[in-house]
C-alpha cells in the first residue's frame, strides 16, 4: 500500500505518523516505526484483510502529535494470474508540474507490449507510455512533444492483447 496525503503547512512540522486498522472503528495502530519526513508512506506488509483503514497524524518540532486525520479505506481484491488491471493513480488530483504514478497489475509477459495512453477530456491522445514494469507506470504530466499539459481531467487507458482498462486523472494548477 502506498499512501500519500496533503502536506501540513505548519512551520514547526517535524513529520508524520501513519496508522492502520482492520475495522472502520479501529483500533488504529501506528505502523510507521519512525517519524515520516514527507507526506508518503508505504505499508510493505499489510495484514491479510479485505479492507484496511489508514489515517495520519502530524508531529511538531516539540514532539506534540496532532489529532488523527479522517481515515481512508482501502478495499483489497485479488487479481487472477493473467488479468490486467489499472488502479487509481496517486497523487490524484495532482499539480500540473507533478508526476503521477499509475499502479498496474499485468503478467510479466505483457511488458513491452502494453501501453498506457493518456487522453484529455475531449478524448484526444496526449501521451503514450510503454509499460516496462508490471506494477506501475509514471506519467510526468507532459505530452508526446514534451510540453507540460494543462490542468483538467485526463483518462489513462491500459491497452494491450486486445484489452483496455481505464482510470481517470485530475490535474490542477
Amino acid at each position: 500500500m502506498r499512501l500519500a496525503w496533503d502536506e501540513n503547512a505548519e512551520p514547526d512540522l517535524a513529520g508524520y505518523h501513519a496508522y492502520r486498522a482492520t475495522a472502520a472503528t479501529g483500533p488504529f495502530v501506528r505502523v510507521s516505526t519512525t517519524l515520516l519526513p514527507t507526506a508518503l508512506y508505504t505499508d510493505a506488509a499489510p495484514p491479510d484483510s479485505a479492507r484496511l483503514w489508514y489515517a495520519v497524524t502530524a508531529v511538531d518540532a516539540s514532539g506534540n502529535e496532532g489529532a488523527r486525520s479522517a481515515s481512508v479505506v482501502i478495499v483489497l481484491r485479488a487479481v487472477a494470474t493473467g488479468d490486467w488491471a489499472i488502479e487509481a493513480p496517486w497523487p490524484n488530483p495532482s499539480a500540473t508540474g507533478q508526476p503521477v504514478t499509475i499502479p498496474l497489475r499485468l503478467p510479466t509477459d505483457a511488458l513491452g507490449r502494453a501501453t498506457v495512453e493518456i487522453q484529455d477530456a475531449a478524448g484526444q491522445r496526449v501521451r503514450v507510455l510503454t509499460v516496462v514494469e508490471a506494477t506501475r507506470v509514471e506519467w510526468d504530466g507532459r505530452n508526446d512533444q514534451g510540453r507540460v499539459t494543462a490542468p483538467g481531467l485526463y483518462r489513462a487507458w491500459l491497452r494491450g492483447d486486445g484489452r483496455a482498462r481505464l482510470t481517470r486523472i485530475v490535474r490542477v494548477p
